[in-house]
C-alpha cells in the first residue's frame, strides 16, 4: 500500500494518539498530526514496536514524520516510515515501505 511516489515530510504537533486494531488482531497506533495548514491522520505501526524501541509519543509533542499518502477504507491517511522527535529517529518502513516489524524469519 505504500506509495514512494507520494511521499511527503510533514512538521506538526501530536493532537492526538488513537490505537486500531489491525491485521491477525494486532494493535496499531495511529496519530492526528496538526500542521499549520490541516490535522492529519498518520498511521504509524503496530504499538509493541514503538514500545519495544523505546519510541514515546505524547500530545503536544513536536514530531516529524515521512510518509505516503494512501487512501485506507475510502479514507486519506499518511502512513508513516520515518518518525523524528528532538534527536530520536523511528524507521517503520524501508524506503520501498515495507514495514521493518515485519522482517522476523525473512531475508
Amino acid at each position: 500500500m505504500y506509495n514512494p511516489a507520494t511521499e511527503v515530510t510533514l512538521q506538526g504537533t501530536v493532537q492526538e494518539l488513537k490505537q486500531f486494531t489491525g491485521p491477525r488482531g494486532m494493535v496499531g497506533t495511529d496519530v492526528v498530526l496538526k500542521t499549520d495548514t490541516e490535522n492529519l491522520d498518520v498511521r504509524l505501526g503496530p504499538a509493541a514496536f514503538l514500545t519495544q524501541n523505546k519510541f514515546e509519543l505524547a500530545k503536544g509533542d513536536q514530531i516529524q514524520v515521512t510518509a505516503s499518502k494512501v487512501q485506507l477504507n475510502g479514507a486519506d491517511i499518511l502512513l508513516a516510515r520515518e518518525v523524528k522527535k528532538g534527536e530520536q529517529t523511528l524507521t517503520l518502513r524501508d524506503a520501498q515501505g515495507f514495514p521493518v516489524w515485519s522482517r522476523r524469519g525473512q531475508r
